[in-house]
């Protein structure tokens, strides 16, 4: 992965500042994290675990649809887990796969060329459809640039970074008590 060591070298720098644990805001940094953690001597915090927890509290085993890059994809990083637990994991189909994909990286109009478009919202939306089709329970958005787009759902989208969020709050109360 070509970012990677400007990332460990962050990863370093915030150990060095100081930092008692850190976590990233990119689900497909997570894909390399044992790589990560031999690098620095703080923990990493694991948001995926984190979600997978989450989700397996939340819900007994059922059909969870996923929304996220192909790094993340490609890696399982969400599937096995949950598979193990019993969970059917739905991703979208190849074709509409490439419309996730143009919503996040497309130069022009994606969610990273930050631009005001509305493309990225009309292509998620559509992959939000057709995973409400294969009748999942709720759509974990397993890249951290999808949920700064608005999108309609009649299943709960499943944001990871409010999840870890309140995992740290949590984490932190307990610490200062």
């Amino acid at each position: 992965m070509s970012y990677l060591p400007a990332l460990i070298e962050s990863l370093r720098f915030l150990a060095r500042a100081g930092a008692s644990s850190i976590v990233m805001a990119c689900d497909s940094a997570y894909v390399d994290i044992q790589n990560l953690r031999s690098h620095v001597s703080v923990p990493l915090i694991n948001l995926p675990q984190i979600v997978i927890r989450s989700i397996s509290q939340q819900y007994e085993p059922c059909r969870i649809g996923l929304l996220a890059a192909p790094a993340v994809l490609e890696s399982k990083l969400y599937t096995a887990p949950l598979q193990a637990l019993g969970f059917d994991v739905v991703i979208p189909s190849p074709k509409v796969q490439v419309k996730v994909e143009h919503a996040i990286y497309d130069p022009k109009n994606g969610i990273k060329a930050c631009q005001s478009s509305s493309q990225p919202q009309r292509l998620l939306n559509v992959a939000i459809k057709s995973l409400e089709r294969k009748r999942v329970k709720a759509i974990i958005l397993g890249c951290t640039d999808i949920p700064t787009v608005r999108m309609y759902s009649r299943v709960p989208l499943v944001d990871p970074a409010i999840i870890c969020a309140r995992y740290i709050l949590h984490s932190t109360k307990k610490r200062f008590k």
